[in-house]
Parts: C-alpha cells; structure tokens; sequence
C-alpha cells in the first residue's frame, strides 16, 4: 500500500527530481477479478492508452501477479491553464523495494521505469514471557509472524509445542528486518539465532551456512536440529486426542486410535513432516476422506488425513521436502470438524507421533566447526550487544541490505 507523502517518491521525473503530487491526482485501488487496464478503464483512460500502458510494462513487472487492494497513482496535467488535465503520470509500488513510475512520451505513447527503494538493514532483538500463548507473546512483543512460525518450525524438530511450552516459558530471538526511507518497518529478514527456555531449561539454535551447503540451524555444540521428521507437521494447533485405545466419537465404540489429532481452523496449512515421495493423495471411504501418505525413508511413512484440500502439484509420486504445504486442514471423511489426523508408521506398522525420537541431523567437524563457532561468537556478540527484550530492540546496519 500507498501512504502519504511517500506517493511523492512514485511521481519523480525522469530526470530525477520528486514532484508532490497535485491536487489533480487520483489513487484508485484494484478490486477482485480486475486488471491494470481495467483500472486504468475505470480511471477514465481510453482503451488503446489503457493497453498501452500495460504493454509497457513487459518485462519489467508482470502485472498478472498485482494483488486485490493494489494502489495505482494517476496524475493529470493541464497543457495549458485553460484544458481539461489528462494524465500525465501513473505509479504504483508492486513490491516494497521498488515503484514503478509510466510516463506519457508523446499523444497516446507512454515509456514506464523502475525506480528501486532504499531499505535499511537492522538486526533486531526480540522476546518475551509466555503466559497464555506463545503466538500471543509474540504478538504483545511485536515479533514478525515470519519470524514466529521459523522458529516454531526450527524447534519442532525437538518440542511439542502443544504440551511442552508452559505458562512462565520464555523466548529470545535475532533476526533480520528492513526499514523503508519513511521510516516504517516493510519485512522480516531472516532469523539468525534464538533461544526457547521450557521449564527452566534454555534450547539454542544458530543460523549457519557452510561453504556450498544451505543454511541450517545448529544447537550451540554444532549439531543440526534438522531430523529426519518433524514432531509435529502443522502450526499453532492443539492436541486433541492421543495415540492409543479411546471411544471413538462417531462409531461410539472403542478402538485403536493409530495417531494423534490436531485440532486447527479449516484451512490452516499441513506440512510436510520430511522429505520423501508422494504414495497416495486422494479421498479414501475408510472414513480419512482427504488422505495424503508420504514414504519418507523405507522403514517410515507419514499419513495424513481429513485434509480440506490439497497442496498444490501434491499427487502420487511428487517429491516433497520437508516442511512444504502438502494441504489444508479440513473434516472429510469420519470427522466431528476440523482437524488433522497425523500417523506415523515405522515398518508398515502405527506408532505414537509424539513419543518418536529421530536421530540428530549431521555434527559439524573440522573446518566447518570452526568457521561455525566463529559466526556463533559474532552472533552472540550482537545478541548482547542489545537490551534484554522487555520489547523488540534494534541495531541499525545501514550498510548492508542484501540476502
């Protein structure tokens, strides 16, 4: 979105010097199932100007990708104080480091231009004390939602975030975020390290790189949190029934619960617990409705079910990483309402999800040990560098803005 005098920065000339916009201008805001020329239509442009502009922009911005709510800027101009004004200018921000500016050249031809934003690059400090929520915590400490759900997603790998974090339970974060030139926070960056203390015992993770490796989080000593399956395949959800016998609430009888169930809000995403290959993803009659099982390694398969729908390109024989939306949550199938049905199988055979316990990831050694504990001390040392996070708290890094 567009605000205020930052409009100013979309109606610069060519030449480079910022024009306030007049009182002659017009925003104009895209609705559901419109496109650029659409607007342009409804702004009063006439149809071959309106195609024209839009022709302009190829190779620059594809403007099939502008989202509902998109602000377009129109000026007008007067070539003289005694004409109607006619526009002469149109802008709009299709990303938060750049504008796009389209200028008219001559009767009926316009010529459009990028015109990028400067971001400043801070790292910041963020954290707090859980007392209902971890989700809510975040929240009052204003830490990204980005943020939240990649450190949710890096401890999943070792914490039951429906039974393991508890009232008094804390949370210490860094990580990444850019400032436009008005001064306003625009995203999150990347997270670089973070601290989870669960009933007085403090986790840490470390963001590292090695050289012609991806990134990945590492505990203070160097070891991967990355295992072979997730503790749990989707966010912010609740446990509602446990592995094992129970009365099943449809059938009214008891059997053998072969997984757990995640209570969630139809259409909260499920991920992938690890990588593998898609077996079967389709509605079954047993009762699963939507089912999505993955063969991650040949001893363990995941299963999936009651699932809204599915994630996209999701079929059989799809390879999935971990952690990718393989869909949604739903209750097809034998359900009460919506909820996720997880079931880990080891050798064809149900075992308890939560009670699973995979081994660790790769240890780093030798040189990759030491370039690592050399970015944990540097990372540490920025960690300290900021005040205990009664909120969020921030060093700025001008100089730097890039990935």
């Amino acid at each position: 979105m567009l605000r205020g005098m930052a409009l100013a920065v979309l109606m610069m000339g060519t030449a480079g010097a910022a024009e306030a916009p007049s009182s002659d201008d017009q925003r104009f805001s895209l609705r559901r199932g419109e496109t650029l020329v659409q607007v342009l239509l409804r702004a009063g442009l006439p149809a071959g100007e309106a195609h024209e502009i839009a022709a302009s922009l190829r190779g620059l911005v594809d403007v099939r990708d502008l989202k509902i709510g998109q602000d377009i800027l129109i000026e007008r101009r007067s070539a003289a104080p005694d004409q109607p004004a006619t526009p002469h200018r149109i802008g709009f921000r299709p990303a938060i480091d750049r504008d796009v500016v389209i200028e008219r050249v001559a009767a009926g031809a316009w010529a459009a231009n990028v015109v990028p934003r400067k971001l400043t690059r801070e790292i910041a400090r963020g954290g707090g004390t859980i007392t209902q929520s971890l989700a809510r915590a975040a929240e009052q400490a204003g830490l990204p939602n980005d943020i939240l759900i990649e450190l949710i997603r890096q401890f999943s790998f070792d914490v039951d975030f429906q039974r393991d974090v508890q009232p008094g339970d804390r949370f210490d974060v860094l990580y990444e975020r850019d400032r436009d030139e008005e001064g306003d926070i625009v995203r999150a960056g990347r997270l670089l390290a973070a601290e989870l203390t669960l009933s007085g015992k403090a986790l840490l993770l470390f963001r590292f790189e090695a050289p012609n490796q991806p990134p990945e989080f590492f505990t203070g000593a160097g070891a991967s949190v990355r295992k072979a399956l997730l503790k749990t395949p989707i966010d912010g959800a609740r446990l509602t029934s446990s592995f094992g016998m129970r009365n099943h609430p449809i059938l009214g009888f008891s059997r053998m619960h072969s997984g757990v169930d995640f209570g969630a809000p139809a259409g909260t995403r499920i991920h992938a617990a690890g990588d593998g290959v898609v077996e079967r993803a389709g509605f079954e009659a047993s009762g699963y409705g939507n089912v999505v099982r993955i063969r991650h390694t040949p001893e363990f398969t995941t299963l999936y079910a009651h699932m809204q729908q599915f994630g996209l390109g999701i079929r059989p024989g799809t390879r999935v990483r971990q952690g990718q939306v393989i869909g949604f949550v739903g209750s097809t199938g034998m359900s009460t309402g919506p909820h996720l049905h997880y079931e880990v199988h080891q050798r064809g055979k149900p075992i308890n999800p939560t009670a699973l316990r995979m081994p660790t990831g790769r240890t780093l050694t030798g040189p990759e040990l030491r370039q690592f504990e050399a970015e944990r001390a540097r990372l540490l040392r920025q960690w300290d560098a900021l005040p205990p996070p009664q909120s969020v708290l921030v060093a700025t890094r001008p100089d730097d803005t890039s990935r």
